[in-house]
């Protein structure tokens, strides 16, 4: 991936899409590394959660978008069914995996700063993820340029 992309969180209960757009750029920029570790504690790949459609739509010709063109869902050029979306219970499942991995797994050799960076925001996707686990929900991990 590269250097100027991010990932955001979104999740998704029925129809209502709840758009988070803190950061977790360090998801992103050691998702590689990341996977790999997923792969050795036989869990789904970080990657196998993202979702390209913000990043298509940027990187394609013709990006500039009139007002009218917005979903009225989302408010964005693209709608809830265009995304794709992965169980919830199963992106929080791996997470927490993952997490735990981390601090102990060879790929990764982190500087502590940035393990710790990397934990929290892991972290964060997790308290979002909370509650869509428990109630059925969908989410995905959004590449944004």
């Amino acid at each position: 991936m590269q250097m100027g992309m991010t990932v955001w969180i979104h999740t998704l209960q029925g129809r209502t899409l709840s758009k988070y757009d803190n950061d977790h750029s360090l998801l992103n920029f050691h998702s590689e590394n990341l996977d790999k570790v997923c792969e050795s504690i036989n869990v789904p790949k970080l990657t196998s959660f993202f979702d390209m459609t913000d990043l298509t739509l940027n990187l394609s010709e013709g990006t500039e978008e009139e007002e009218s063109e917005m979903d009225p869902e989302t408010g964005w050029p693209y709608g809830i069914d265009d995304m794709d979306w992965f169980d919830a219970a199963i992106g929080q499942s791996t997470l927490l995996t993952l997490r735990a991995h981390i601090p102990s797994h060879p790929i990764l050799a982190l500087k502590p700063e940035t393990e710790r960076a990397l934990i929290e925001e892991i972290d964060d996707c997790l308290q979002k993820l909370s509650a869509p686990a428990k109630n059925g929900g969908k989410f995905h991990l959004a590449l944004i340029l």
